[in-house]
């Protein structure tokens, strides 16, 4: 079922699958866990999104590989016959400020971790090579399933150290990222830390957004309860936008007292 969280998740099983086979020496496992992890992608992008896209076809690959391939099979044809084409796709100013910030805040110990690096690279392979540029920006959702993947090769890199060297190692990460999150990150202590996104009026047009958003749909529950965007325009004294029965209910609901906390 994780599969079916976003398409792209078999392909971090594709990493485990190679780890196995190679760094475990599980021929067995690592070939099925590679072969169910790359069966399972193909059939969510030719099967699966397009029978609830109504018939319409996977369109990612084509639009945002189309430099390297256009295609899976383009791509390993690319990566063949063209490997120069794939470095300069990979190696453009961007992807390499995105690897500094993903594996800075590590110290780079992803990479000393022997055979479970393995486990990055479809998905770094799938991040570098689109041309869709959240898709290499760290502040983007697309690069979510890198994150553990960094973090626990970056433990295992720590672990195969020399035990001498293991607390300036581990120091080194703690400072590396502290000053990464300061650098790029939106904690308190970060240079982009912006207060007044936190302001009443902010988070007022924050919530009306949202609110609107959402009462537009939907007002009621079909037993005619309110929805939780209701309560809380109204708590917040934003407008209730909808229909004339989001509007009976808002005046309605004005009418009761709302317990702390209840929104």
């Amino acid at each position: 079922f994780t599969f079916l969280i976003k398409e792209e998740m078999p392909l971090v099983a594709v990493g485990f699958g190679a780890y196995v086979l190679l760094g475990k020496r599980d021929w067995k496992l690592g070939s099925g866990v590679i072969a169910a992890g790359l069966l399972s992608f193909f059939a969510l992008i030719s099967q699966v999104i397009p029978y609830f896209a109504e018939g319409r076809s996977y369109p990612y690959i084509a639009e945002r590989y189309g430099a390297v391939g256009g295609s899976a099979a383009g791509i390993l044809r690319t990566l063949v016959t063209d490997p120069a084409r794939i470095s300069a796709s990979v190696l453009q100013p961007k992807k390499i400020l995105f690897l500094f910030g993903i594996f800075g805040p590590v110290a780079g110990l992803s990479w000393v971790s022997g055979w479970a690096a393995l486990v990055l690279l479809p998905t770094l392979g799938y991040l570098l090579l689109s041309s869709y540029e959240p898709q290499f920006s760290f502040t983007s959702q697309y690069s979510a399933p890198l994150v553990p993947l960094v973090i626990g090769t970056a433990i295992l890199g720590l672990a195969r150290a020399p035990i001498r060297f293991q607390p300036a190692l581990a120091a080194v990460m703690v400072v590396s990222s502290l000053a990464f999150s300061w650098a790029f990150g939106y904690m308190p202590y970060s240079r982009k830390f912006d207060a007044g996104q936190f302001r009443t009026d902010a988070v007022r047009r924050v919530c009306a957004e949202v609110v609107g958003h959402r009462t537009r749909r939907a007002c009621f529950r079909r037993n005619g309860t309110h929805q939780p965007p209701v309560r809380a325009a109204l708590r917040l004294r934003l407008p209730v936008r909808g229909g004339a029965g989001c509007r009976m209910g808002g005046a309605r609901l004005r009418g009761e007292r709302l317990q702390p906390g209840e929104i």
